[in-house]
């Protein structure tokens, strides 16, 4: 299950339509898209995605364009009332390739999706670790009763006042309900961080981070 994770691939497929004429990036499309990324909105997703004429068109925008991206990706469905989002889906493989033509500058308003997923919030890459303030972040988290994950891009600096991005993907997935919902997603949150933070101490041992 993709569960939010999907978000920053619907604001792909949008870019695509804008980059291709069918309609202009403006005020309001802004506002709808910072919502979606930044504050998970599930109203302002459901509308992007309408914007692009609907999942199964979102589908085939991303399939038609970036095919050696989106290999095992399926945008099946709005987001429900109440978040319940189980049919979209996409592999950490899919993910991998979309972060980094992201930060290779590869897609369409690569620059804007990057924004976005750099505004603050609580992920679960950084958010909480040891991993050093100063740190970029380019991130998507995803959470259902199914799915605890996160996505992105970390950019530490290094000991000679570079930067240096890898990306990093955490997906925790059940096959039912737990019986705490709220135990088991401060749970499994706290494993990702704690998965991301080992992947930081090797990387800043190979790469000399600050």
């Amino acid at each position: 299950q993709a569960a939010s994770m999907i978000k920053p691939f619907i604001a792909l497929a949008f870019f695509q339509k804008v980059k291709d004429g069918k309609f202009v990036y403006g005020s309001k499309s802004r506002r709808k898209l910072e919502a979606m990324i930044q504050r998970s909105n599930n109203a302002a997703t459901n509308w992007t995605i309408r914007q692009v004429g609907g999942p199964a068109n979102c589908n085939t925008v991303l399939r038609r364009q970036y095919g050696h991206i989106f290999k095992n990706t399926d945008i099946n469905e709005y987001i429900p009332a109440g978040g319940r989002t189980y049919l979209n889906s996409a592999s950490p493989a899919d993910y991998i390739r979309f972060l980094r033509a992201l930060w290779n500058n590869e897609l369409p308003y690569g620059k804007e999706i990057r924004r976005l997923m750099a505004l603050p919030g609580r992920d679960r890459l950084y958010y909480g670790t040891p991993i050093p303030r100063g740190t970029l972040v380019y991130n998507k988290t995803g959470t259902t009763a199914h799915l605890c994950g996160d996505m992105g891009i970390l950019v530490p600096k290094t000991k000679k006042g570079g930067r240096y991005p890898y990306a990093i993907v955490g997906i925790i997935e059940r096959r039912s309900r737990p019986a705490d919902y709220g135990s088991w997603m401060g749970s499994r949150s706290r494993v990702i961080r704690d998965i991301s933070t080992l992947v930081y101490k090797e990387m800043k041992r190979q790469h000399k981070f600050m």
